[in-house]
């Protein structure tokens, strides 16, 4: 754990903390006011909430929710406070005991400790040291130069080795020594998680004040004050075993733990209260300390974080059991996310407060397994040499073992180590600083992105002040923001910090973004290790001498600390096995070493880069890299000259690309006459062209291809690599329904997770899915969604959309004759269909007349010639429709009329004879195939009606019985006739024959009343009005004048024109 924060070197000086102390002098009231805090939460009393103390009841239920959470069917097993400096609590440790592991107290928690430790120990003393090959000689054979165009201080160079040689000379090889570092590291993984009992106890820090949200942290492994027990029983000069030492632990802040002892000075003859920072191996005497009220407390968790307030979530664990919800994406495995593949580091393995250097090389060599391999020399980032890329980060970044690392000199210290030639990696990465960290657009997208990160939190506002650096891996959204870390400590498993309880003053974030193309590491040789290791050396002369490894010179020196008590630094040395530098080397010698056989095929290109250190007569001895695709004849590079400065020089390889074997050499060439100190050759890198890789979907199967609703639907999809490099750590997602195609870091409703898919290899991603409700659905598929692998064409990772129709329901479907007439006037009619199929969709169709006889299934289709069958009268057509699931629906009809001839003539029934009704209702005998009816009447006045009626209006309609209608015509007074004529969609029928009738009045008229003329009038023939009188058919005018009677006349009603009685 570091001391300082960026930007403190102006105020602090970096060697130690020359800060003005205070000593106080109120010690005992600090204790009373812990007392006091003490015992009111333990009676959980209710303070105000804004931060007010949680009580102990709830704090409990949020350590069970969250142990649950993480380790189900866990038992809680302990509750420790852990203090602010001035005696108050600032949280809980509590501790659980994971399903199938079983404890008493904590003692024998600390017994388990103790002996794990003591078999750590021996672990780390048998870590793979390097060594030379004891007792190996190099092989002579005779050997032919030859130097050619010479340019200066370059020249070409051949060489020649016997055919069959290097077959016959393979030293111990490299492989030895990266196995057995690949083993010890497991070994050191299982004996760092021993010691914290990482497989039996987990543990979560929770908040003591209700301004923060509850979870602080959360990790695998005991409490600190347990972890930490030995390490801070060292730091106090406490020698007495099994006796505990720590009185009581303060948590600071994220991963902040100090914890107080009492040490007994012999000779000041008292015990002093001692806090010591185990990270930082700090020792503070509490005397010193300017303790006042608040002095570290816990600042209240930052407002802009999150939208819900830690009482929120307080609240939420009190009444409901869980915290709240707070949306995120939803990627495989619930709203949590992370990289696979980042290496672990344990700090202490290498100084004092190196968590930078550490947090850095666990973000930098995770590249050295995808695609940059010389980062970590001699292997993998678990296999390799990771302690020298930490001791160059250490130098980098302006590393002491007292105070640590700057958080200024993360980003070029990252730089240094990964571009410069200093360090020999020649790379091109970018690190960019951000001290105003972003959840979405900072932390999310680089997990999300697969570039781990380097993180870093401190606290420089307060004393004792402190800061820790540890690896950026993953994150968990699903309920607040929870990150996880390497936090460069046992165990080896995430470490979960909640980021919305971190003040955003007090964070920074290190991204770190390799620029340069990736290539395909065959070997990088620092001969920091076993030498030779995969190399075969040998000689050829009068003298024997060949390459080996020498500590008197090296590219890259790291003084100490690193390795800490100072190691020396190597490189190979042209004439070392014989003849130690500075030499002279022999004159008439040939010496090599060779690397090899390794592959080119698929490659484009490729090079050996080395740095070398030459002092030597110009163009007469040289030193060389070349290459061979038999293993005898080689070619390459020769530099000459007194040079003495390592410089980096680099053959290429294009003329051996494509080759089954290919082998490469350091040559070293003397002649017969002067000589000097010689060739030193470091950080030699083999690398070929990469990013040959290429990820497709190949298909999407769904079985059943038709499912139901709610039924199983068990989906494939192959993938296939079809590049030339191995493709690993990647995702293959399946979306069961997308409109439009998904895009990167959209996660599906299933998901597969692929370590590793050899050039050429096909796999399968299976899953269930099922859908609801019936419709059609698009699937999809992607490969690499989270873009974590390099390909060399980005544009084919996603496929679909394939369509599946789900269906749980026959078609529904509606049939129309002749676009729904009601007639038809011949057997041959068109039929209009419609079918509805939200499923599978319509498939087929059959006809039937009588709804028993059908035909057989034809495609569906929307119309279809039919022929009715015959007789005239109401004919019906039924059909059934099929879906592509297979589901048959019930009959669907519509009904006609046929009519192929006109209707007969209708019989006439009444009025007939004498009536009375001057509106009768008029009936007749209906007409089987008539489907309408004209009424023609005439009375004494002409004629009165001519109407036409339906058989349904006339109450015939089936064309039985009678049809009758009452039109509510008044006929005239008199003699009267009616006839019908009859209609059908094939012509006019007949007219009846005609029926008379005559409408007699069954009472005497009452008397006229006059209207005109009256008075006096000057016309000689006047006009005579009168109001008709209803029932009176006729009308005697009589008029007398001056001469006496003129007019004596009678008249018709219908002559008088009110024939209708009015």
């Amino acid at each position: 754990m570091q001391e300082l924060t960026p930007g403190w070197g102006d105020q602090i000086e970096k060697g130690g903390f020359q800060m003005k102390r205070q000593i106080i002098s109120i010690f005992l009231g600090v204790l009373v006011v812990m007392m006091t805090s003490l015992s009111a939460i333990a009676a959980g009393g209710e303070d105000e909430k804004n931060g007010g103390f949680v009580p102990v009841s709830l704090v409990e239920k949020a350590a069970k929710f969250y142990a649950e959470e993480r380790w189900p069917g866990s038992t809680m097993f302990s509750m420790t406070p852990y203090f602010a400096l001035d005696g108050s609590i600032n949280a809980y440790a509590v501790q659980f005991v994971k399903e199938g592991s079983s404890f008493v107290n904590e003692a024998e928690l600390a017994e388990k400790i103790a002996l794990a430790e003591e078999q750590e120990k021996i672990v780390l003393q048998n870590r793979p040291r390097r060594k030379n090959a004891e007792g190996f000689e190099g092989n002579n054979a005779s050997s032919e130069v030859s130097i050619t165009r010479i340019e200066g201080d370059r020249a070409e160079v051949s060489a020649y080795l016997p055919p069959g040689f290097l077959d016959q000379s393979q030293g111990p090889g490299g492989e030895s020594e990266q196995k057995a570092m690949e083993e010890w590291r497991e070994e050191r993984k299982a004996a760092g998680n021993a010691t914290v009992l990482t497989g039996q106890i987990g543990t979560v820090i929770i908040a003591a004040s209700y301004d923060l949200y509850p979870l602080l942290e959360r990790f695998d492994g005991v409490a600190p004050h347990l972890k930490n027990e030995s390490k801070v029983r060292e730091l106090a000069g406490i020698s007495e075993k099994g006796q505990k030492c720590i009185e009581r632990t303060y948590y600071l802040g994220p991963m902040a733990y100090f914890h107080e002892v009492l040490i007994t000075s012999e000779q000041e003859g008292k015990t002093r209260r001692k806090i010591i920072n185990r990270r930082s191996s700090q020792i503070l005497d509490v005397e010193d300390m300017a303790i006042t009220l608040g002095t570290g407390r816990l600042a209240p968790a930052p407002a802009e974080k999150l939208p819900i307030s830690p009482q929120t979530f307080w609240d939420a664990i009190d009444q409901q059991g869980a915290p709240p919800k707070t949306g995120g994406d939803i990627p495989p495995g619930g709203s949590s996310h992370s990289i696979p593949g980042v290496p672990y580091y344990h700090q202490d393995d290498y100084g004092a407060a190196s968590c930078g250097p550490t947090a850095s090389a666990q973000a930098v060599a995770y590249w050295d397994d995808r695609g940059y391999g010389n980062l970590v020399d001699n292997g993998s980032s678990i296999s390799g040499h990771e302690e020298e890329l930490i001791y160059n980060l250490m130098r980098a970044e302006d590393y002491s073992p007292t105070v640590g690392t700057y958080g200024s000199e993360i980003e070029p210290g990252i730089e240094a180590v990964c571009n410069n030639n200093e360090y020999g990696n020649n790379l091109n990465f970018n690190v960019i600083s951000d001290y105003s960290v972003s959840w979405t657009d900072d932390i999310k997208a680089e997990i999300n992105a697969h570039r781990p990160f380097v993180y870093f939190n401190w606290d420089g506002s307060k004393y004792p002040y402190w800061a820790h650096f540890t690896t950026g891996t993953g994150y968990n959204d699903d309920s607040g923001h929870k990150l996880f870390v390497h936090y460069n400590y046992p165990p080896d498993t995430p470490f979960e910090l909640n980021w919305d309880n971190i003040p955003s003053n007090n964070e920074a974030i290190y991204k770190v973004n390799p620029v340069s193309t990736p290539f395909d590491c065959v070997w990088s040789e620092d001969f920091e290790g076993l030498f030779p290791g995969p190399w075969v050396v040998g000689s050829s002369g009068p003298t024997v001498a060949y390459w080996d490894d020498t500590s008197y010179r090296a590219h890259n020196i790291t003084p100490d600390p690193s390795p800490p008590g100072g190691n020396s630094t190597w490189s190979g040395y042209c004439v070392d096995s014989h003849i130690a530098p500075p030499g002279p080397y022999p004159n008439s010698l040939n010496a090599w070493m060779v690397y090899g056989p390794f592959s080119t095929v698929g490659k484009t290109s490729g090079e050996v880069s080395a740095f070398i250190w030459t002092y030597m007569p110009d163009n007469i001895d040289w030193v060389g890299l070349l290459a061979s695709t038999n293993g005898t004849n080689f070619g390459g590079t020769g530099w000459s000259g007194d040079y003495r400065y390592w410089d980096r020089v680099t053959l290429n390889l294009s003329g051996v690309m494509n080759q089954p074997q290919v082998w490469v050499a350091v040559w070293f060439q003397s002649n017969a006459s002067s000589a000097a100190e010689g060739a030193y050759v470091d950080d030699i890198t083999i690398k070929l062209s990469c990013c040959n890789r290429d990820l497709i979907v190949q298909n999407i199967a769904a079985t059943p291809t038709i499912p139901l609703p709610g039924q199983t639907v068990s989906v494939n999809v192959p993938f296939r690599n079809q590049g030339s490099l191995a493709a690993e750590y990647f995702y293959v997602d399946f979306y069961k329904h997308r409109n439009t195609a998904p895009g990167p870091h959209q996660w599906g409703d299933f998901y597969c997770w692929v370590e590793n898919l050899a050039q050429g290899d096909t796999a399968t991603c299976t899953g269930n899915v099922s859908y609801a409700s019936e419709g059609s659905y698009k699937m999809w598929a992607q490969i690499d969604t989270d873009q974590a692998v390099a390909e060399s064409n980005e544009s084919n990772n996603i496929l679909g959309p394939l369509t599946i129709k789900v269906d749980g329901n026959p078609p529904t479907g509606t049939i129309s004759i002749n676009g729904g007439a009601t007639y038809a006037t011949s057997t041959s009619v068109t039929l209009t269909l419609s079918c509805s199929d939200t499923g599978s969709g319509c498939y087929q169709m059959r006809f039937s007349n009588d709804n028993v006889t059908f035909t057989s299934w034809e495609a569906y289709a929307t119309s279809k010639a039919w022929t009715l069958a015959g007789g005239d009268g109401t004919k019906t057509v039924y059909v059934q429709f099929k879906d592509n699931a297979g589901f048959s629906s019930g009959s669907f009809s519509d009904s006609i009329i046929l009519c192929t001839t006109p209707p007969p003539a209708a019989t006439l029934i009444s009025p007939t004879g004498d009536i009375t009704d001057n509106t009768p209702t008029y009936r007749w005998n209906a007409v089987s195939n008539s489907f309408w009816y004209y009424l023609w009447v005439n009375d004494s006045t002409g004629n009165k009606i001519k109407q036409w009626y339906s058989a349904a209006s006339a109450g015939c309609a089936s064309g039985t019985g009678e049809c009758s209608v009452t039109p509510g015509i008044a006929v005239a007074y008199g003699n009267a006739m009616w006839w019908i004529e009859t209609w059908n969609p094939a012509g006019y029928g007949p007219w009846s024959s005609g029926m008379s009738f005559t409408l007699i009045a069954t009472e005497p008229p009452t008397a006229a009343t006059l209207v005109s003329p009256s008075g006096t009038t000057t016309d000689t023939t006047p006009t005579y009005t009168w109001n008709a009188v209803s029932n009176s058919t006729w009308y005697c005018l009589y008029v007398n004048d001056s001469t006496g009677n003129k007019i004596n006349q009678w008249y018709t009603a219908a002559q008088a024109g009110c024939a209708s009685g009015t």
